[in-house]
């Protein structure tokens, strides 16, 4: 038909944005370099106190000797990150990985610390056998929905290209639990530094962060629901979030209880403000709202359905309509020119920004490869800017070097290029930035966990808010 094909990619040009600084505890402060960074010689920004802490083994495999290692690390790396009040020698119950009423197990740990150590705990570590998925949820229901309190699942066996697993983890390895358990515990493991960002973390105008996502069940289960979340920032830095879940009519696109679930985190916010930073200004002036799972055909609908919506919850609560920015986020791929640069793993490196010649004419919009690869092909992310009344500016074109456009190493800027590309280093249980902003990947996160909210044991599936306690703190991760 005289269609001809160019068998190579299309080259564009683009901008390395600068990296932030992140702040963790006693003011240290941390320059990534390629997307990622340790703990050596840091502690937490804000660490969490352990009120009590047992563990449950469901692995008959799991020895003396191996119990011992797995304390031993904990108790070590937790104060070496600054948590407080991980014990070296907490009280262990053996289970067979047989049965249903897991949250029994829970209840029969609480009261076996109760009588050696005095008080419940307030932290659970679990180990997992392999093969352990149908646990993992039975305990999370328990701990989560029933009970009320934090567990952390450690798996005996993980099939990885680094064979990372609780059985002869190494301290790398404890390090990344620990900054899971503070962050379920109400701790804050790291923030961005305050000068890095002042959109975000200008306490004189508060911003609340958002990340919402949608799930369907697979094709065919139309009786299945969908699911919904949304995430919000509570902290100044935007660094620590609530979530809320709901349930909705299968594939349905829209996020129908938006405004109530809208409500929900924006009171979260002003408590927390009020509550645990004795802030003044309470309510917040700005939203910085990243939808996820969008196609461009739905960009309109959303347009018109979900931002009535927020305005809708912030007239629930009577407080003024702050200034929104709505932008939806979606995955594509992007790859090394021949001869340009690349980091290790033969993907583009972190940090390159594209706003310009491949994006919209009429719309505002941008590319960003947020994240370094360790294997396999990066995800860059497309992001489509719906409403801006926040009137973000991008950042100006300086140098031109290779195939990219380099942008000076400033901090400060207030451009959603750079902003976005900041929030990527914050993710809470991660030494590296990732893929997409995390409120989107927390939000994810949430509705990825969704079937913990029903009891697997029940008669008739209903689905469960989280525990009022565990719902305070970043549960889902």
């Amino acid at each position: 038909m005289g269609i001809n094909v160019d068998p190579n990619l299309i080259t564009i040009n683009g901008r390395i944005l600068p990296e932030p600084t992140l702040m963790y505890g006693q003011n240290v402060t941390v320059k990534p370099q390629n997307g990622r960074w340790n703990m050596r010689n840091k502690t937490l920004y804000k660490p969490t106190n352990i009120l009590g802490c047992a563990i449950i083994i469901y692995d008959q495999h799991f020895g003396p000797a191996h119990e011992q290692h797995l304390k031993e690390s904990l108790f070590n790396v937790a104060r070496t990150l600054g948590i407080q009040g991980m014990p070296p020698d907490p009280p262990v119950l053996r289970k067979d990985a047989t049965g249903s009423a897991y949250w029994k197990h829970l209840k029969e740990v609480a009261a076996v610390h109760e009588s050696l150590k005095g008080g419940s705990p307030n932290l659970i570590i679990v180990v997992l056998p392999e093969m352990g998925d149908d646990i993992y949820v039975r305990i999370k229901n328990a701990g989560n929905i029933k009970v009320g309190v934090a567990t952390q699942c450690l798996r005996t066996l993980f099939i990885a290209i680094q064979a990372a697993m609780c059985i002869k983890g190494n301290e790398q390895y404890f390090a990344n639990v620990c900054l899971k358990i503070n962050a379920k515990l109400g701790g804050i493991n790291a923030i961005l530094k305050l000068d890095t960002v002042p959109f975000l973390t200008d306490q004189n105008v508060p911003v609340i962060v958002i990340g919402a996502g949608l799930t369907h069940p697979e094709p065919g289960y139309l009786a299945r629901p969908s699911f919904a979340a949304v995430v919000g920032s509570v902290d100044s830095g935007a660094s620590k979030y609530v979530a809320t879940i709901r349930p909705q009519p299968c594939r349905t696109e829209m996020i129908e209880s938006l405004a109530d679930m809208m409500t929900h985190v924006i009171k979260k916010h002003m408590q927390y403000r009020k509550d645990v930073e004795r802030q003044a200004n309470l309510v917040p002036e700005r939203i910085l709202f990243y939808r996820g799972g969008l196609s461009e055909g739905q960009f309109k609908k959303c347009k018109d359905f979900e931002v009535p919506q927020i305005f809708k919850a912030c007239d629930i609560i009577g407080i003024p309509r702050p200034k929104l920015t709505f932008v939806i986020c979606r995955h594509i791929c992007f790859f090394p020119s021949p001869g340009g640069k690349s980091d290790k793993s033969g993907n583009v490196p972190a940090g390159p920004v594209v706003d310009c010649g491949i994006t919209s004419p009429v719309e505002y919009d941008f590319y960003l490869q947020s994240h370094s690869g360790v294997q396999g092909t990066n995800r860059s992310t497309h992001y489509n800017i719906l409403v801006d009344q926040n009137n973000f500016m991008p950042d100006e074109y300086v140098e031109f070097s290779s195939s990219w456009y380099m942008k000076k190493p400033e901090e400060g800027s207030r451009s959603l290029q750079s902003i976005s590309f900041a929030l990527c280093h914050i993710h809470a249980s991660s030494t590296c930035s990732v893929s997409v902003v995390p409120p989107v990947y927390y939000a994810d996160m949430v509705c990825a966990r969704a079937r913990n909210h029903y009891d697997p044991d029940a008669n008739r599936r209903v689905f469960q808010s989280v525990h009022g306690h565990i719902g305070q703190h970043m549960y889902f991760l």
